[in-house]
This record gives structure tokens, C-alpha cells and sequence, in this order.
């Protein structure tokens, strides 16, 4: 099966907006290949069934991708979608079925994606990690264009176990949850992001921060839980030099906002 760029992007479900800043910069053609036959590598597991790569016709092998398959259905299809291959580590770890990871970036991105019941991780143009480890059960992660990732970073989506109510036995935490990483956010080492959590274009997080509400565009945060410390401010690549993609992602975030957030109670 084969899919224009366009085609792709809708079927992955990606958020053009949000993930993509130079649509020039990928494959016009994709093919979608059965895993036993993709460009990635297969750490053992419980068989290739059910899990596809779509990539791009002719793609290379891509030794610095690789799934471990555990106890699973096959009833939903699985489907990775590599629209571009990172220069970093990404390894996957997919129980269950019916999910959906899309990554976009082909910069330095390293990280670890657990799966469990039909998620979806989007991976956006130009975002770049030394180390995340992404948490995704019944939810669905978006890390946004050109995003800055340090290391030891947990995006902690879904609970993994059941909350219930003492008397009645209900389940308290089952609704489907997500984490949101909007464009030009830079996200500092050792930082814990929970469920539900939106986290506005050109915002930063400081190291160690506990992030559990909503961080406003262009806002600093930091603490346990994280307070807003200080607004009005961005952030640049490199260090005294602000480059024309710094200043697109900045006059995006100024103009649109157009995923506003509630704020970080202070």
C-alpha cells in the first residue's frame, strides 16, 4: 500500500499546525511495510502480526529505531508512521494493539515509548530530546515542532493502574487522557510531566520540575508542584543568537496562540 505525503498525514491523524513547519523537507511517497520487512530493528517478543511501518519508498535501514513486541491482540492494527528518521535512539515497546506513533523530527531525538491500550504518540518536525521517556496507556502524546528536550524527562500520560472508588468499586481514572507539548517549548532535565497536561508553545520548564496543571505560552515554571515564575519571556536555541526558525516559532506563538491554556495557579 502506498500514500502521498498529504494522505499520510491525515491517516497518522497528525496535527499539521502544531508538529509541522516545512512540509518540503519530507518524502513525497510512502509504502507501508509489514514489521518483520521494515527499515527497524525487532527485539523478540510476540510476533510481527497486526504491526506495520509506513516509511518512505526506498528508505535505508534505520538500526537507531527498534520495537520490543509484547503479549498482545492482533484484532486493531498498530502503525508506525516514520515520516522522518531521527538521528537519535527511539525504541518502542508495544503491548496491546490499535496504536499509532508518527515521528517527524530527524534531529537528535532519543527516547523510550511505552504502549498500552491504543495510543498514539506524535514525534514533531524539528523536536530534538537527549532522553525521554514517554508513558502512553489508553492516551495520546503530541510534542510539538521544534521542541527542546533535555534528558531524564518523563512524560508520565496514563496512570498504568486502576483507581477505584473504596465503596461503590468504580473506577475513578479511566476516561482517556493526553499530554500536549506545544511548538518551541524547551523542557529541562529531570523534569516529570503528568496526565492532562497542556504545555503552550515557547514555554519552559526548569529542571526537576513537577509539572500536574496547564503552563501558559510563554511562561517559565519550576518547583513541585510547578509554579509559574516568571511570563513574557521565550528562548532560543543557541545561546545570544536568535535564528529565523526561532523567530518563526515566536511570531506564531505571539500571533496565534491558538491553543490557548489555563494558567499555572501561582
Amino acid at each position: 500500500m502506498k500514500a502521498s505525503l498529504d494522505e499520510l498525514l491525515a491517516r497518522a491523524g497528525v496535527d499539521v499546525d502544531r508538529c509541522v513547519f516545512d512540509r518540503g523537507a519530507f518524502a513525497s511517497d510512502y509504502e507501508s511495510i509489514p514489521l518483520k520487512d521494515a527499515s527497524v530493528t525487532i527485539h523478540g517478543g510476540a510476533g510481527c502480526d497486526g504491526i506495520s511501518v509506513w516509511q518512505p519508498v526506498g528508505m535505508a535501514p534505520a538500526p537507531n529505531i527498534s520495537l520490543a513486541v509484547g503479549t498482545r491482540p492482533a484484532e486493531n492494527p498498530t502503525e508506525i508512521f516514520l515520516f522522518a528518521r531521527p538521528a537519535g535512539k527511539v525504541h518502542m515497546n508495544v503491548q496491546g494493539d490499535g496504536h499509532r506513533v508518527s515521528i517527524l523530527s530527524a534531529l537528535n531525538f532519543t527516547a523510550t515509548i511505552q504502549l498500552f491500550r491504543a495510543s498514539t504518540v506524535t514525534i514533531g518536525q524539528g523536536a530534538t530530546s537527549g532522553g525521554v521517556f514517554l508513558i502512553a496507556g489508553n492516551s495520546d502524546i503530541v510534542i510539538g515542532k521544534d521542541a527542546l528536550m533535555s534528558d531524564q524527562i518523563v512524560l508520565q500520560s496514563t496512570d498504568q493502574h486502576g483507581v477505584i472508588d473504596a465503596e461503590t468499586l468504580e473506577p475513578l481514572n479511566a476516561a482517556r487522557s493526553h499530554i500536549t507539548i506545544d511548538r518551541h517549548a524547551w523542557i529541562g532535565r529531570r523534569v516529570m510531566v503528568t496526565k492532562n497536561v497542556t504545555v503552550a508553545g515557547g514555554a519552559i520548564l526548569a529542571a526537576g520540575a513537577v509539572v500536574v496543571k496547564n503552563v501558559p505560552a510563554m511562561a517559565a515554571v519550576g518547583g513541585n508542584p510547578a509554579t509559574v515564575l516568571k511570563s513574557g519571556i521565550c528562548w532560543t536555541r543557541q545561546a545570544g543568537s536568535l535564528s529565523a526558525l526561532d523567530r518563526r516559532m515566536i511570531d506564531e506563538i505571539k500571533a496565534g496562540l491558538k491553543h490557548p491554556v489555563e494558567a499555572v495557579a501561582v
